[in-house]
Parts: structure tokens; sequence; C-alpha cells
């Protein structure tokens, strides 16, 4: 069982991408790390960001995410996309994080969430 308080972005990052470049296809473990990343993604900076949509990438796993909710208290995100009626997935909530924070991408950065979104 993974113990989220001992869990920081790195280890998510680290823990995605070395099991994608493995090849591992465990859609149970991709899934489990989305849930516990989504709650700190507002913490996360613009390497992490890009390094998370990198990896799911590299896996080739887009998990969908529950109860989704935006690290601001005041706006409340639902697990529907209101365009398309379809639940919201990791990558979904890795762009709503980082649009707004382009400004604190390098370009390592954005050529990583470029590559994850291609």
């Amino acid at each position: 069982n993974i113990r989220e308080e001992h869990i920081d972005a790195v280890t998510l990052c680290t823990l995605v991408t070395s099991f994608a470049k493995v090849g591992a296809r465990d859609e149970e473990l991709y899934g489990t790390v989305a849930e516990i990343a989504f709650p700190m993604l507002c913490d996360f900076d613009a390497r992490h960001l890009s390094n998370l949509a990198y990896a799911y990438a590299l896996a080739g796993f887009v998990p969908g995410l529950r109860d989704i909710r935006t690290c601001d208290a005041d706006a409340d995100k639902t697990t529907s996309n209101s365009a398309s009626g379809s639940p919201m997935t990791l990558f979904d909530v890795l762009a709503m994080e980082a649009i707004p924070r382009l400004q604190e991408f390098n370009s390592q950065h954005l050529t990583s969430l470029i590559w994850a979104y291609a």
C-alpha cells in the first residue's frame, strides 16, 4: 500500500517514468499513482507537471479521474468535461494546472509537455 503522505512530486514522476520505460502495462498502478498525484498537482512546479505528462504519455496510459476538485477552494470542477460530457483525465487536469503558469516553463518543460500531448 502506497502511503501518500510520504510521496512527493519527484517520486511520483520517477515512478511513472521508470515503469513506462520498462514497458509496464499495469493500469491499476498507473491509475493509483494518478489518484495520488491529483491532489498534489497545484503544488507541482513546471518541471514536475511536464515530467508527469511526459511519463504518462510514454506509458501510453491516460487515466481518468474521479471526484475532481481544483486546488482553488472557490472553483468546483466535476468529473465531466462540460463540452463533451466525457470524464476528465489526468491530462485534462494537467493542462488546467499548466496553462495559467506557462510563463514558469522553460524550453525543456515546454518540449516535454508538447510531446506528451502530441
